[in-house]
């Protein structure tokens, strides 16, 4: 999971995280702020709303969107060269106190024939490479906050 965190006064929280998701919460933004990312394309298919990735080295990831909310959503990877399987991921907005933090986590399994590490090390490398985008970012924004902290678990 990778995390970053934001000092906002109390009385901003509302206002501050509406700001941060409309510049990195829809579905397909991560192609304006992740950097391995070329493009989105999100459509429908059967009712269910897909993205689908194009990265830099050429290839393609097809993901579902599972569930949304104003400020998260879950999806999970229906199509992609990554050495796992069964991937879950969630990206939200939360807030605690004076705090906001930048949520973006992943369960998954390593695909057959990969190992544990190898899996790890490829979607550990998406989300920190993910988070700090956002993070240099942030100053693009009009926003009262404080960069806190970043962290990985």
């Amino acid at each position: 999971m990778e995390t970053l965190q934001l000092k906002v006064g109390r009385q901003d929280i509302d206002q501050q995280s509406k700001i941060l998701w409309q510049r990195f919460g829809p579905f397909c933004e991560i192609a304006e702020w992740h950097p391995e990312v070329l493009s989105c394309t999100e459509g429908k298919e059967g009712g269910a709303t897909f993205r689908t990735l194009s990265l830099k080295d050429g290839s393609k990831i097809k993901e579902r969107l599972l569930s949304s909310t104003p400020l998260s959503y879950d999806y999970a990877i229906v199509d992609s060269l990554l050495p796992v399987k069964n991937y879950h991921a969630a990206f939200s907005i939360a807030s605690k106190g004076e705090e906001l933090d930048i949520i973006w986590s992943a369960s998954y399994d390593a695909a057959d024939g990969k190992s544990d590490s190898e899996a790890r090390a490829a979607i550990d490398g998406v989300l920190r490479e993910g988070m700090a985008s956002i993070s240099s970012k942030l100053s693009d924004l009009n926003l009262k906050i404080t960069p806190a902290r970043a962290s990985s678990q």
